[in-house]
């Protein structure tokens, strides 16, 4: 290896420093209240240091946000090969955004939770144009096997592929959310044992949460499969009993 591409390895991989120190930073306190000063402490790297490789925290911030976005769509698409029954490719897309959360759960939150200030100026960085390319292809792997669906008359065709994604998305991540706050929030356990084994609060440790998901995304898939898709057998409730399993 020369020494022009061990320089330039060597920047690759100091600024991968940086980003992961960054996500860390950004998800324990926000991108208001994180400065380049706790990144490059993160990082064990100088200030300016980070200045060389960034403007400011924010064009850091939208580097992490690009990293997210791929990670997770290169996860949702796992298995998820168009040569695949649309079906299971719902199936499929469901569970990958479950093992998504348990793989990655600082990403996950980042994904879901995490924004920049009204007034953020997007345009102003080169990187803005990833950004929104990674946004779109999230969108993309989503509906595409609603879109395969609707063409093979499995799904109604006054369906709107955008319309039910967003519906499994924010159904789940709702779900999914509730489930981590049940686990893991010590508010949740606070005066619990005062209580009846019958009660709400008893009752909710004891849900199914993946059970819920399984039948949030039986439910939607049900609403937009047409008669005949049924009727020939295209549609299989027990299908999705194989979901996040």
């Amino acid at each position: 290896m020369g020494i022009q591409e061990r320089k330039q390895r060597e920047r690759e991989q100091r600024r991968e420093m940086i980003i992961v120190a960054a996500s860390k930073v950004f998800i324990e306190k926000g991108l208001g209240g994180t400065t380049m000063e706790e990144i490059a402490s993160r990082a064990e790297l100088s200030k300016a240091t980070l200045y060389l490789y960034f403007k400011n925290k924010e064009e850091l911030f939208l580097a992490v946000m690009i990293i997210v976005l791929d990670r997770f769509c290169d996860h949702m698409q796992q298995e998820m090969g168009s040569d695949k029954p649309v079906l299971q490719r719902m199936v499929t897309m469901g569970s990958n955004y479950l093992s998504f959360f348990y793989r990655y759960p600082e990403y996950f939150e980042m994904l879901n939770d995490m924004e920049p200030p009204d007034d953020f100026n997007f345009a102003q960085y080169e990187v803005s144009t990833d950004l929104v390319k990674a946004n779109a292809r999230i969108w993309e792997i989503i509906c595409a096997p609603i879109i395969d669906g609707i063409k093979e008359g499995i799904f109604r065709s006054d369906t709107n592929p955008l319309e039910i994604g967003m519906m499994l998305w924010t159904s789940s991540t709702g779900i999914i959310k509730l489930m981590e706050h049940v686990q893991k929030s010590p508010h949740h356990q606070c005066g619990l044992e005062g209580l009846e084994e019958n009660s709400a609060m008893r009752l909710l440790e004891k849900l199914d949460f993946e059970g819920m998901l399984r039948r949030m995304w039986n439910a939607i898939t049900d609403s937009i499969t047409t008669n005949q898709a049924i009727e020939v057998g295209k549609c299989k409730n027990s299908l999705f009993a194989q979901c996040f399993g």
